[in-house]
């Protein structure tokens, strides 16, 4: 859950077209579509919020499980299998969450109840919650390590982490007893010593600040690698379908809507742009590289070539600042 202070950040209210306070958006669970996130539309209570946030949890990572045959076919599948053992029928939505993080997707997720005593009894499971990741021994019998942290989602993904990467399980926090019920011990926020701002998901306005924050090598980067970063220098050039294509690869797309700010750029990399030129720029260390796709020229065709390498850039003398 994350507030966002619009007038402070009128980019992001601009690229997510809010015009009036407060507005709620929200991800579907798994919603891959990252620059269309949908309208909340209900009541503004927590009851009816909370009702709609968890009808999105969806449990299809997550197998139940009743006899200790199904957790001993599913050891066999991945090697290790994460368990919740609960006193209640279904599956809790923080479960769910846990069980759809892409970093955990090579243990198996899955549930039982306190009803299914075979499984209470292999597993020694003596009290509910109980969350373990359960593998086999030498001897063909069971060997697991069991959560003692509070139960909520950050302790839990980190200790199963922990133990698909073999390490030994985190230290519980001081006063935690595994309970849904234990309140969590907060620690200490720290500042970050060199914040980074979040990137526009969908075309977005050319402001003085874009190079500064979007592309250079401060910014954050995408899959690993520092964002070229496409302008348009005329802001009715449509890049959507561009951008729909391209929205899996590390590229960010803007429009310069002002002459000014086309004037200051060719001034600023000591070059001359036309209108309908798009620049395409990208950090190298503490400068850039770029190269200019001039009027008449296909942008899918000609960023398709910038993303093979075989079209080749000009490295500036010092980071272009307007």
């Amino acid at each position: 859950i994350i507030a966002v202070n619009g007038d402070a950040h009128k980019e992001l209210s601009s690229q997510f077209g809010i015009k009036g306070f407060p507005t709620i958006k929200y991800y579907g669970m798994g919603d891959k579509a990252k620059t269309k996130p949908q309208d909340y539309q209900g009541e503004r209570k927590f009851g009816p919020m909370n009702k709609m946030i968890q009808s999105l949890v969806k449990n299809d990572n997550v197998i139940t499980v009743k006899k200790v045959l199904d957790v001993a076919a599913q050891i066999d599948k991945a090697g290790k299998v994460a368990i919740l053992l609960s006193n209640k029928n279904s599956i809790p939505p923080m479960w769910a969450v846990v069980a759809g993080s892409a970093q955990l997707s090579a243990i198996k997720f899955t549930f039982s109840t306190d009803k299914n005593a075979d499984i209470v009894k292999a597993l020694e499971v003596t009290s509910f919650p109980t969350i373990a990741v359960v593998s086999k021994n030498e001897e063909g019998g069971y060997a697991k390590a069991v959560y003692s942290g509070a139960i909520e989602y950050d302790g839990i993904a980190k200790f199963i982490l922990s133990q698909l990467n073999g390490e030994s399980a985190p230290a519980a926090e001081e006063g935690a007893e595994g309970s849904e019920d234990t309140p969590k011990k907060e620690a200490p926020k720290k500042e970050p010593s060199n914040p980074k701002i979040a990137l526009p998901l969908v075309p977005t306005a050319f402001t003085k600040h874009t190079l500064e924050f979007f592309c250079s090598s401060k910014t954050l980067k995408i899959k690993g690698q520092s964002p070229l970063c496409v302008i348009a220098l005329n802001e009715e050039r449509n890049l959507a379908d561009v951008h729909a294509k391209y929205s899996n690869e590390p590229v960010l797309f803007f429009f310069a809507d002002e002459s000014e700010e086309v004037e200051k750029l060719s001034e600023a990399l000591g070059t001359p742009l036309a209108a309908n030129d798009v620049l395409l720029i990208r950090p190298f260390k503490e400068v850039a590289k770029y190269t200019v796709m001039k009027e008449g020229e296909d942008l899918d065709a000609f960023l398709g070539k910038v993303l093979e390498g075989t079209v080749s850039f000009t490295k500036t003398d010092s980071f272009p600042k307007l």
